[in-house]
């Protein structure tokens, strides 16, 4: 009985039928196919790069979250200054609540924020790596779907098919 299971991997959307040990590769991502490392008949091994993706547009929004990440770090580290000072003079009953509070907000806000840009970066950085297809199994290649300079347009378009050896 053949049975398709889709299975989800950071490098691409692989469907893989268990009779026949054969799978065909998508990618996650969209972009300009920049290194086409096999041709039909290869022998590929698990783990070995098979094609990239061009991943420009993706590192120029990693380097981005971190120059706003490090923004927002100054501003957290500025924020604990303030709340420092305020919460000397509020504990000497200098300050009045409201404006110690309004610090404490500003500092929850600047922590926040850091924290969202750390989790974005993350995310960016995992999605990195959707730009390298690679082989799930040892295979050999047995269709290529793209070329070198062609479009992957969307989602789970058809990259390469492998037979498992």
């Amino acid at each position: 009985m053949n049975k398709l299971i889709i299975v989800t991997t950071v490098m691409a959307l692989i469907a893989f039928t268990q009779a026949v040990g054969a799978a065909t590769l998508g990618a996650l991502v969209d972009g300009q196919v920049t290194g086409l490392t096999v041709k039909e008949g290869d022998k590929v091994t698990k783990g070995q790069l098979l094609l990239e993706v061009d991943a420009r547009a993706q590192q120029a929004r990693i380097n981005q979250l971190k120059a706003r990440l490090k923004v927002a770090e100054l501003e957290l580290k500025d924020a604990k200054t303030d709340f420092e000072a305020e919460k000397a003079l509020f504990d000497q009953t200098v300050t009045a609540k409201r404006r110690y509070d309004a610090v404490v907000l500003v500092t929850d806000r600047a922590t926040a924020k850091a924290d969202v840009l750390r989790a974005e970066l993350a995310e960016a950085l995992v999605k990195l790596d959707y730009y390298l297809i690679k082989s799930p199994f040892d295979a050999t290649v047995t269709k290529l779907w793209v070329q070198n300079g062609d479009t992957v347009f969307h989602e789970n378009q058809k990259l390469i098919e492998l037979e498992a050896k």
